[in-house]
């Protein structure tokens, strides 16, 4: 509060109080939103600096359920796909969306990468940059949205060759 003379008048300019109260985001809601609605969670994390150290998680997370799904891809559908199309003689041999896979794997090791370099800046300065926030985050979309692309694409890719090997039956 300031007070000030002017004439013959006193005059006191009343500032306004400042809220103590802030909205914290609990740690509950910040993981639904995660599994539920991705972009809204990075905003509260984005936001809250003690989230701040749940980038290098989650990337790390992402990364491991791509890697997840390539193994499973590559170890089990695409050899009973290879052997089906092998045992019809089945004009096309060649294995379906590997350049997928390599992209998403190269993708992946990147991620590990970033994810390490992320948690040494966590270390070094206790909160992240606006240029390592924004990538991180860029990271985990480009991630939510890979999965639900190749995923699919995968999928679609397994199915093709079936059609073509029954359309010859």
């Amino acid at each position: 509060m300031r007070s000030f003379n002017s004439s013959s008048r006193n005059y006191t300019l009343v500032q306004p109080r400042k809220s103590g109260y802030q909205f914290h985001t609990s740690i509950w809601l910040i993981i639904l939103l995660i599994f539920f609605f991705p972009p809204i969670a990075l905003y509260f994390m984005k936001k809250e600096r003690e989230y701040h150290n749940w980038f290098p998680i989650i990337v790390w997370i992402c990364s491991g359920f791509i890697l997840v799904l390539i193994v499973f891809y590559s170890f089990f559908t695409l050899p009973r796909l290879m052997l089906l199309l092998e045992d019809f003689d089945a004009p096309n041999n060649s294995p379906p969306s590997i350049e997928i896979m390599v992209v998403l794997v190269i993708f992946t090791l990147a991620q590990v990468i970033f994810g390490f370099l992320l948690k040494r800046k966590l270390r070094a300065n206790n909160e992240l940059s606006r240029c390592f926030m924004w990538t991180a985050i860029t990271i985990i979309v480009l991630d939510y949205l890979f999965c639900l692309l190749a995923s699919r694409i995968l999928v679609i890719s397994s199915l093709f060759p079936l059609y073509d090997l029954t359309s010859h039956l």
